[in-house]
């Protein structure tokens, strides 16, 4: 139960539920319907909070006009006999989650990432790595099982951003795409800068790669009130073109799958054969891997 509702938190589920509570409540009130007022109040109220808390990466200008017009409408709510007043009201709510709805969907979903060819480089921390237990073969090296993809595993433990640059030193071929999997670490540093040096450092990392060379990374299920975290993933990952990994995949690894973690962070044999499963099913190489 508790791994479920973590699961909501962190991995975007809590930004659709937020909006689908904000458009029944405006629904509800439009058809007038006999639901009491002060209930619909609750659910747009509990919808607005929970859509914020989500941290979701959406443009500041798109919050920043969401802010208007929730203040619009609550204030043509206050003239009940307006019901031009409310009609209007109501469809500027609903083009504001029209508008988060495609804005966010691309972040959401999954699609397939095509491989140029099969093999692909590996940056990681300890989630990739693992803790050095031989008694658990890590997924890197269950996808090289696999015969499908060749995986070149440059993963550290305990990795920052920052450490990226020095995996980055064995990335030889530009024309071998490369996986990024860090920030995890980032974000428990206790450092109040540590936002900013995520964002540079990743920032340091991407434009170390040749344009021609593919890059994919995963996004890190940071938790609610990260949003500059998450808006520095985002924002930079554009900037370079990057292909995004959306964050329910960690998250899902992480707290879906049963017994997949140690400590809920380090990976069990579970946790690395549902990593490999599932990341096998989104990569497409061009052909069979063959080593």
């Amino acid at each position: 139960m508790l791994n479920n509702l973590l699961y909501i938190l962190v991995s975007g589920w809590m930004f659709w539920i937020g909006l689908c509570l904000i458009t029944i409540s405006v629904c509800l009130s439009s058809i007038r319907s006999k639901i009491p007022g002060s209930i619909r109040n609750i659910i747009f109220l509990f919808g607005l909070a929970i859509t914020g808390l989500s941290s979701t990466p959406l443009p500041v200008v798109h919050y920043v006009w969401g802010i208007g017009v929730v203040v619009i409408y609550m204030g043509v709510m206050k003239f009940p006999q307006k019901n031009l007043w409310i009609s209007a009201g109501s469809s500027l709510v609903l083009c504001w989650c029209l508008v988060s709805f495609f804005l966010e969907l691309p972040h959401f979903r999954f699609s397939k990432i095509d491989l140029p060819g099969n093999q692909i480089y590996l940056l990681g921390d300890s989630l990739t790595a693992g803790l050095g237990d031989e008694s658990i073969t890590i997924y890197p090296d269950l996808i090289n099982d696999s015969g499908r993809v060749q995986v070149i595993n440059l993963a550290i433990a305990g990795s920052l951003m920052e450490n990226g640059m020095v995996m980055r030193e064995n990335v030889i071929d530009p024309t071998v795409p490369v996986l990024i999997e860090l920030g995890g670490n980032d974000f428990r540093v206790n450092h109040e800068n540590r936002r900013e040096k995520y964002g540079i450092a990743l920032e340091t990392l991407l434009r170390s790669f040749p344009v021609s060379q593919p890059v994919i990374m995963f996004e890190i299920p940071f938790p609610p009130g990260e949003y500059r975290f998450l808006y520095y993933q985002r924002r930079i990952a554009k900037k370079y073109g990057v292909t995004f990994i959306p964050r329910r995949f960690l998250a899902n690894i992480l707290l879906r799958v049963p017994g997949s973690t140690i400590d809920g962070l380090h990976l069990t044999n579970a946790g690395h054969e549902a990593f490999a499963v599932n990341l096998l099913a989104l990569l497409e190489p061009r052909h069979e891997a063959r080593f």
